[in-house]
């Protein structure tokens, strides 16, 4: 699991995309781009998303990969590289 950080617990009590929480986040390092886990909660088929998220383009995140559980949501989570 990702290890909890300021700049984390900042976002995550402020944030949403798309209208929806974000409940994991891994700040870029070499890319531009973050890593999210999103609770999309009224998308019953897929109701988690990881996705490519650039604070340029405000609340909504770039493309992702959907997911049925949390766990497979976490398992890409855990895999990406940033």
């Amino acid at each position: 699991m990702f290890k909890e950080n300021q700049f984390w617990r900042m976002f995550k009590e402020n944030y949403k995309l798309n209208g929806y929480p974000v409940i994991a986040f891994k700040p870029a390092t070499k890319m531009d781009s973050s890593v999210v886990v999103v609770n999309i909660t009224d998308n019953d088929l897929h109701p988690y998303v990881v996705a490519s998220y650039n604070s340029d383009l405000k609340n909504v995140w770039e493309q992702g990969d959907y997911c049925k559980t949390r766990d497979e949501a976490f398992e890409i989570f855990n895999s990406r590289k940033i």
